[in-house]
This record gives structure tokens, C-alpha cells and sequence, in this order.
């Protein structure tokens, strides 16, 4: 899952961060129906994840998923598995005649 994140914020320009990269409980929380909100229609999954192979110790899943996004990006950057984005160059706007 975290390679498919790192390819797709990469191929939509998207950075990985708590914004543009959740898991369903982080977006539940924030729209207040998610773990400990006493909704009955809450929404848990990926809430907590085992963090292999550096623990056993379950860790947030979103945190431990962006984590791993990132470390992917970086990594198929390093080995040319992905071309970084041009940064874009600015155009001069024509004068008009």
C-alpha cells in the first residue's frame, strides 16, 4: 500500500503528509465519527499497525504509512525507478499589441 501512495503523490505532484495522505480512521476522527467518538457507524480501519520490521509494537497507521510512502519515494528517486518533477519554469506573459 505505501509503494501505491508513494507512486501516486508522485505522479500527481502530491506531497506525503498528514493532509493529503490518510488512513479512514484519521479522516473518521476528523470528521468526528471515528475511534472513541461513540459513533456506531465508526470507522477504524489501518487505525493501528505493527511497525516490522523495526517493532512489533503496534504504531499509528497513518503515521507508519506515510513513513514508508516516504522512505519508497526516496528510494525509487535514488534508483531512477521514478524521474523527479521538473520544477516548473515560469512563462512570460505575451505583451499585448
Amino acid at each position: 500500500m505505501a509503494i501505491v501512495v508513494a507512486i501516486l503523490c508522485h505522479e500527481l505532484e502530491l506531497e506525503i503528509n498528514n493532509d493529503t495522505v490518510m488512513t479512514h480512521a484519521e479522516a473518521a476522527s476528523r470528521d468526528q465519527y471515528g475511534p472513541g467518538q461513540g459513533d456506531p457507524d465508526m470507522r477504524w480501519d489501518l487505525y493501528m499497525l505493527k511497525g516490522m520490521p523495526e517493532t512489533r509494537a503496534l504504531r499509528p497507521g497513518g503515521v507508519l504509512l506515510r513513513k514508508k510512502a516516504l522512505a519508497y519515494l526516496h528510494g525509487m528517486l535514488r534508483d531512477k525507478l521514478l524521474q523527479p518533477h521538473e520544477a516548473e519554469v515560469e512563462q512570460p506573459e505575451l505583451l499585448a499589441a
